[in-house]
């Protein structure tokens, strides 16, 4: 954190930061900022109430683990690699900010990977505004740095990311285009209209929904950002019996659920999930 101060301003007044005693981020109009004891730092200027809990993390990193994201985390990483490769032949250090990361797993698996491609000289910061998302991600991995933190008010200088994450999250494009550096991308994954349809079958029975489109998405994407790819990402994963119990509670679609919907999605007895995202890839 001492290291890489210079990426953060504060949240309240917006001045530069540094570390103090190695143990608080101050800056220069007196605001203090007290790391946890698990090495996360609280940077929202007011604390938030989200539907986001340790059960809904927990479930998130045992579908993690088990493999559910892996393409689509191998994709991220491609995209990575061919987008940032100017940056990447000056040997120098790079920045990655998964806006938005939740309980940490695909910042971690995807740090992980382009460490495993020769790329050393990187620095992964993760923001949520969950504390319980942010707890868990410093607990399970020590080598990025993690904040509870606002999109609204990123607590972060101009231009200081090469790259940034926005998977399955909510946006905020002013301060992503900020935040990022004059040659950087962004990668943002948002569902595709086969995503997880098995469960959504299941909870949307003889429920009137609108046919599925990102065409606002993308035309949102498109104002703020220069578009450099688009790529859908869509696989069938095989669901052991275990697996259901953290599907199911990994998603915010099952907010609402009825009992009726319980019981009918336990037993449809899935034995595979679609999994069908859309990654876009842009630039300033």
């Amino acid at each position: 954190m001492e290291k890489h101060q210079h990426l953060f301003r504060c949240p309240l007044c917006s001045q530069p930061m540094r570390m103090v005693t190695c143990k608080s981020l101050l800056c220069t109009n007196q605001h203090c900022y007290d790391l946890s004891r698990h090495g996360y730092i609280h940077l929202s200027s007011r604390a938030y109430k989200t539907k986001y809990d340790k059960q809904l993390f927990a479930s998130r990193r045992r579908m993690c683990n088990s493999g559910f994201f892996d393409p689509l985390n191998e994709a991220i990483t491609n995209h990575i690699v061919e987008f940032m490769k100017p940056l990447l032949d000056q040997n120098r250090q790079l920045y990655l900010l998964d806006a938005g990361c939740g309980e940490g797993s695909h910042l971690s698996h995807i740090q992980d990977k382009l460490i495993q491609r020769g790329i050393r000289e990187l620095t992964s910061v993760g923001m949520d505004l969950s504390k319980e998302g942010i707890a868990a991600a410093s607990k399970k991995y020590p080598q990025p740095l993690w904040c509870v933190a606002d999109l609204a008010h990123c607590p972060f200088a101009n231009q200081q990311f090469d790259g940034i994450l926005n998977i399955l999250s909510p946006s905020n494009y002013a301060e992503f285009t900020r935040v990022l550096s004059a040659d950087g991308c962004i990668l943002k994954v948002v569902p595709e209209q086969y995503y997880l349809q098995e469960l959504r079958y299941g909870y949307e029975q003889n429920k009137n929904r609108p046919a599925y489109s990102n065409d606002n998405t993308l035309s949102r994407f498109k104002e703020h950002f220069q578009l450099l790819n688009v790529e859908r990402v869509t696989y069938c994963f095989p669901l052991h019996a275990d697996l259901m119990e953290p599907l199911i509670h990994m998603t915010p679609l099952t907010w609402g659920a009825t009992e009726a919907d319980w019981h009918r999605v336990q037993e449809m007895n899935l034995t595979h999930i679609t999994v069908d995202l859309l990654i876009l890839c842009g630039r300033k």
